[in-house]
């Protein structure tokens, strides 16, 4: 499903549907910016863009699923 060494970007994420209780791109963007999934952002002012590695979307997701939320 994940491609481990990939970078997935937020619209690539909510069009794929790899997290589904992210159900909009600003959420998943929430989610990066409250560092609850690691992700990259880069550029400055409108202009960001967010990325995440597929390793980090595994991880994210073994612990959305355990509900161990003290360990993200």
């Amino acid at each position: 499903m994940f491609d481990k060494n990939r970078w997935y970007s937020v619209q690539e994420i909510h069009e794929l549907k790899l997290l589904p209780m992210a159900t909009t791109p600003y959420k998943i963007k929430m989610l990066i910016k409250r560092k609850l999934l690691k992700g990259n952002i880069l550029g400055r002012g409108e202009g960001l863009r967010y990325y995440v590695k597929g390793s980090w979307l595994i991880e994210f997701l073994a612990k959305w699923e355990a509900g161990d939320w003290n360990k993200v």
